[in-house]
């Protein structure tokens, strides 16, 4: 199957703008995590769950762009989860070996993939929507409702 010309240049131009903004998130959120130092040496948090804080809301918050950038390229689901997972797995890691002062802290890791997670759904439920919104009840070309004419 051929693609129309207008419709690969659109394909190709958001392709590229998602590409970009995908590096700008990555860019952004490695200097948060990884660019300010706090000092030296290395901590770990292997200890799952606490009550929520400022800090797990940042989290899910600095992820939503994944999950919504992976929706819009046309990602199922799992990616969302995988890449949340993977991408907070580095970036505790890198933590962790950078010796930057940082905790590396297993519930950073549980708070970036949800919050991954929730940007697709987010986007999906968003899509959803404003499908039904398009099918739903309509004027026909004669001005009237579907539900007019049934009468």
């Amino acid at each position: 199957m051929r693609i129309p010309p207008t419709a690969h240049r659109a394909l190709v131009r958001n392709r590229w703008l998602l590409t970009v903004a995908g590096a700008g998130w990555l860019l952004v959120v490695m200097v948060l995590t990884v660019g300010f130092s706090h000092g030296t040496g290395s901590t770990v948090n292997l200890q799952l769950g606490h009550r929520l804080t400022r800090d797990d809301v940042a989290n899910v918050i600095m992820f939503l762009p994944a999950g919504i950038l992976l929706a819009l390229a046309g990602a199922g689901w799992p990616s969302s989860l995988i890449v949340g997972f993977l991408g907070s797995v580095a970036i505790e890691t890198t933590q962790y070996v950078a010796r930057i002062g940082r905790v590396s802290d297993v519930n950073d890791i549980l708070t970036n993939t949800v919050g991954a997670v929730l940007g697709y759904v987010l986007v999906r439920l968003l899509s959803a929507a404003r499908s039904v919104g398009r099918s739903g009840l309509q004027p026909e070309r004669d001005g009237r409702s579907p539900a007019s004419r049934s009468g």
